[in-house]
């Protein structure tokens, strides 16, 4: 996949179609930034919060399901979510859509998502994050600080992150530390693996 400069006018045009326009007025957070709380409902309808992944490395994900890029983008997301979640990562995913919950179920169901998908039609936690663009991930320490922001998806995406995620593991999860089970309890997947 490429990632696609846009000229901020044609960016503006091409968010205001998707209805993300509004999205941020500050840009994204820098690194070292903690990410701002925040409670919202996934697309089953579960209420849940960031700071259910406090102590674990979070991986943030930012997608709008109508997007090319975006099926290889939670491909990416899912298979970090599967390589390393037992390592003590969490992932949550934003679905910026406007169009209600029914196609990002679908959109999660259709591509055997496992992890938390936030609904946020009106782009209030984008808001919070100051997100331009989508898809854009954020990668959280366990104290939920900012390491990493993204915007787009190229093809190499995903080992700079896997490299990223084993650093922060590696760093500040010693031996003993990982979580019993290396899942966070605090939720139920979004969907379960069909037949």
């Amino acid at each position: 996949m490429i990632r696609t400069r846009i000229a901020p006018q044609a960016l503006i045009a091409l968010l205001a179609a998707t209805g993300v326009a509004s999205v941020c007025a500050d840009g994204p957070l820098t690194p070292g930034a903690h990410a701002p709380h925040f409670v919202g409902h996934t697309a089953d309808g579960k209420a849940l919060n960031l700071a259910s992944t406090r102590g674990r490395v979070t991986l943030l994900s930012f997608f709008v399901t109508t997007y090319k890029d975006e099926v290889e983008h939670i491909r990416m997301v899912e298979g970090l979510r599967e390589r390393y979640e037992r390592r003590g990562l969490s992932v949550l995913s934003v679905a910026l859509d406007s169009g209600g919950a029914d196609p990002v179920r679908a959109f999660v169901r259709d591509r055997n998502v496992r992890h938390p998908v936030f609904l946020d039609p009106e782009h209030r936690i984008a808001a919070l994050f100051g997100v331009r663009a989508a898809p854009a991930l954020y990668l959280l320490d366990p104290k939920g600080a900012v390491v990493r922001y993204q915007e787009g998806f190229m093809a190499g995406d995903e080992s700079v992150l896997a490299a990223a995620i084993e650093g922060l593991i590696d760093r500040d999860l010693g031996p003993g530390d990982h979580p019993d089970e290396g899942l966070c309890h605090c939720y139920a997947p979004v969907t379960r693996a069909g037949p």
